[in-house]
């Protein structure tokens, strides 16, 4: 939430803001608990950072890769034009990853560079996307043995890059020590991943026009016609 403020705020409101903590349960959850309102603006990031993983990616990736389709016009008085589908995604998208987004985590950031959806912000990603579960051992004493059971292969050149090496960002951004240490008490620690994602974001929307096209008046019908005539 402070984040999302310190976002719109920021961007006067033309930027939205979503923190993914995993790709499980409560991941899912906290996408969709904020996606409806944020993705009405024009911009989104979304900040995958201290991601912990899970296996809902490919759900949320298909719900950003989600454009517009056209606009429902209302009658005159009832409202402004409405985007369909309604959960579409805004015109420019930023990634922010670090150090701790891993497994699946690292498989949204690295399809999301892949497939052009927008700029990735922040540090390399763990590198740890192997799968244990499918294959573990208990033992007689009663403990577990996990046993990694899969690999994941990227195509297009990737490989079998994000084992051990993880998804690179487009624009690396660390967090240096004095920053943290000098925020003053009470105030916000400043966040220099989150203000170069804002500044991508921004900077994006400087480049194109996201706005609703110019609509024209709906042209009169064979009825409208003859009623006038």
């Amino acid at each position: 939430e402070d984040r999302s403020e310190i976002v719109h705020s920021m961007t006067k409101g033309r930027v939205g803001y979503i923190h993914v903590p995993d790709t499980c349960e409560l991941g899912f959850a906290e996408f969709y608990r904020y996606y409806g309102r944020e993705s009405e603006r024009e911009a989104l990031i979304v900040d995958l950072r201290c991601n912990g993983g899970g296996y809902a990616t490919e759900l949320l990736l298909k719900q950003l890769r989600n454009p517009p389709l056209g606009f429902n016009m209302l009658r005159p008085g009832r409202g402004k034009l409405q985007v369909s589908p309604e959960m579409s995604t805004p015109g420019h998208l930023v990634l922010l990853i670090d150090e701790n987004t891993s497994s699946d985590g690292e498989v949204w950031a690295e399809a999301f560079k892949r497939f052009g959806m927008g700029k990735v912000v922040g540090v390399r990603t763990w590198g740890g996307v192997v799968s244990v579960g499918g294959a573990d051992l208990e033992t007689i004493d009663g403990g577990e043995l996990s046993i990694p059971y899969q690999h994941y292969y990227t195509p297009g050149g990737g490989g079998y890059v994000l084992e051990n090496h993880g998804a690179d960002p487009d624009v690396e951004v660390h967090w240096p020590p004095a920053p943290l240490a000098g925020a003053a008490a009470g105030e916000p620690r400043p966040d220099p991943q989150l203000a170069e994602a804002m500044r991508i974001a921004e900077e994006l929307l400087a480049q194109s026009k996201t706005a609703p096209p110019e609509i024209p008046k709906f042209p009169l019908s064979r009825l409208h016609r003859r009623h006038n005539g």
